[in-house]
């Protein structure tokens, strides 16, 4: 059975399942290595799929506990000596260039010194990581938006369903007994569309939520009201994640229009915004002028081919743009 690998179709996958950002960037930099089976006379070197996915489940376990990655930890995953280097050292990019350009700050709209005159002088790749660095902070806030929203969601539908059912006991009992009933519970799209770790997230909050809202009062109306004040307070934190979420956008249009214009930049940028499993949501939902315009003049499509070519060429020349920091 001969197996090609398919990274377009992989790279939609991980995006679902929330592959670890940095190496999506480097797999946009560096496609050819996606996928290796080499018999060597010490061994098959291999680089797979799996290998990337569970790579990325390893990154974000080191990032959270501040540890610092090496190539042999990552040929242990990918088992080819050569890409694990590689892979190792463009991780180490990827972090430096996100400390120098305080990528968080861009998207705050407080921009350092300086920062505009190195990303105009920067090399090729090193450009395109930087908004990868961009795209990613904002997934990380389109992300906490949309959460909030289903949650948010979530419990709307639970106090509706309250306040409608027929009065039982107290309404504390009747809160509980509709609690339990509703746990665990998920719509089939939510299933599909969400990670397990991330839907599990989502209903643990909307658990703790509705667990903090049950009211004590002895009449219905009173216990309604109660438990709607901490639903407002929830449905205003949501809307503030919004508009966070949505001035970053913003903020992020703005340095890469003053930073590269409508070059190849603003190319990768929307179309990540395009095919991002929450941005792509999030801006369907909530608009974004600049979005759709330059989706419309840009062609993404044909502009992103020959994207991939010059990257590709640059790859032929033998990395003329070097990745070093």
């Amino acid at each position: 059975m001969d197996i090609e690998a398919d990274l377009p179709v992989w790279k939609e996958y991980a995006r679902q399942r929330g592959l670890f950002p940095a190496l999506l960037s480097y797999l946009e930099l560096r496609p050819q290595n996606f996928y290796k089976i080499i018999p060597d006379v010490d061994g098959t070197q291999f680089v797979t799929a799996r290998g990337w996915e569970d790579l990325s489940e390893l990154l974000y376990v080191y990032q959270q506990l501040g540890l610092p990655t090496d190539w042999e930890l990552v040929h242990q995953f990918l088992q080819h000596e050569e890409v694990a280097r590689d892979v190792a050292a463009y991780l180490e990019l990827y972090r430096k260039y996100s400390d120098a350009y305080g990528v968080d700050e861009i998207l705050a709209g407080r921009i350092r010194p300086g920062v505009y005159a190195r990303a105009m002088d920067a090399a090729f790749d090193e450009r395109l990581s930087l908004v990868s660095l961009i795209g990613s902070g904002l997934a990380v806030r389109f992300a906490a938006a949309r959460d909030a929203g289903t949650v948010t969601d979530r419990c709307y539908a639970f106090l509706k369903s309250f306040h409608a059912a027929p009065a039982e006991g107290t309404p504390a009992q009747l809160w509980q007994k509709m609690l339990d009933a509703r746990k665990g519970e998920l719509t089939e799209e939510q299933h599909h569309l969400l990670p397990d770790k991330r839907r599990d997230r989502i209903s643990a909050e909307v658990e703790r939520l509705l667990g903090e809202w049950m009211p004590d009062a002895a009449d219905f109306e009173q216990a309604f009201e109660q438990a709607r004040a901490g639903f407002a307070a929830q449905a205003e934190a949501s809307e503030k994640l919004t508009e966070t979420a949505s001035q970053a956008l913003e903020y992020a249009f703005d340095f890469i229009e003053n930073a590269f214009g409508e070059g190849q930049e603003m190319v990768v940028f929307v179309t990540e915004l395009t095919v991002g499993p929450d941005s792509a949501p999030f801006i369907a939902d909530n608009g974004c002028e600049r979005y759709y315009r330059y989706n419309q003049s840009l062609l993404v499509g044909s502009r992103r081919a020959a994207l991939r070519q010059q990257l590709e060429q640059d790859e032929i020349r033998g990395n003329e743009h070097s990745l070093e920091f």
